[in-house]
Order: C-alpha cells, then sequence, then structure tokens
C-alpha cells in the first residue's frame, strides 16, 4: 500500500480531493484498511470542512463519531476507487452537481453519499439508527449552503460604510 494515489475522475473538486488524499495518507501511514474508513475520518475530521458542516446539521455528535470509526474492525473494505466512483456517479444523478457550463464537479456531499449509500458500509454501521440517508444529507447541505449565504450577506452588510 506504499506510495500508491488513487487516479482520480475528471471533475472532482478540490476539496474532494484534499478528502481523498488525506484518506490515502491516513491509511498509508497506518496501513490500516478499509480505505472508507479512513474517508469517513476525514469527513469528521477536516477543520472547519463542508462535510464536517453537514454532519453537524444531521445531529451528529462529530467527536463521538470519530471515536466509533477509529475503534472500527468492521466496513465493507471498498477500495478508494471504488468509492470515488460512486460520488461520480451519485453527481451524475444530481442535477446540482453541474455548474453553467455542463461540467459536472464531484464535491464532498458527493463522497459522503457514497459512504453512506450501501446497506453495508461503516458509516451505516457506526451510525445505525439515524437513518441517514442521500435526501437527509442533501437537504442538511442545502441548510448549511442557505446558512454559509446569510454569514456572508451579514458580513459585507456590516463592512460597507
Amino acid at each position: 500500500m506504499k506510495g500508491t494515489e488513487t487516479v482520480l475522475p475528471k471533475g472532482i473538486s478540490p476539496a474532494a480531493e484534499t478528502l481523498v488524499r488525506q484518506a490515502e495518507a491516513q491509511a498509508q501511514q497506518e496501513g490500516v484498511l478499509p480505505v472508507e474508513r479512513h474517508l469517513l475520518l476525514a469527513c469528521l475530521s477536516r477543520s472547519q470542512g463542508f462535510t464536517q458542516h453537514i454532519l453537524l446539521a444531521l445531529g451528529i455528535n462529530l467527536a463521538h463519531a470519530q471515536m466509533q470509526v477509529r475503534q472500527a474492525t468492521f466496513g465493507s473494505g471498498e477500495p478508494m476507487l471504488a468509492v470515488v466512483e460512486a460520488a461520480a456517479a451519485e453527481a451524475d444523478r444530481n442535477p446540482f452537481a453541474y455548474t453553467e457550463d455542463n461540467v459536472r464537479i464531484v464535491g464532498t456531499t458527493h463522497i459522503l453519499v457514497a459512504l453512506f449509500n450501501k446497506p453495508d458500509s461503516l458509516a451505516n454501521q457506526i451510525f445505525v439508527g439515524q437513518t441517514i440517508t442521500p435526501e437527509r444529507i442533501y437537504e442538511a447541505q442545502t441548510q448549511v449552503e442557505a446558512a454559509d449565504a446569510k454569514l456572508l450577506r451579514e458580513r459585507r452588510d456590516t463592512a460597507q460604510p
């Protein structure tokens, strides 16, 4: 597992690439599979990351979830590329994943959805009973984006003389 980087699909966002590379580095450092564990940890622990805000909006206690994921000895064991390809497929199905120029963007939200999309995934085993679905993730994304937009408007309004 030394020095291998997943070849990422065209259109992956810089934030999503950072998330994948962070998870790969952690997996290489620890030498521990499955990589979905490291991706989930990256989603939970990226300071001020968008996925972290989505998970908080879903009511997830990040510190507790990180502890559970670190202690987990189970998961589907899918390779990183399979998770990233599932995220790209999710982006293909999501009309909001396209720019005005009709270019598909695979973002961190799509990776999060891909982690929860399989019934036997580590994410679903850790958060059993919380019914985290793609729909709920996208609803939380909308809430986070609305809150961010409001904050930006407030900052802009207070900065004007």
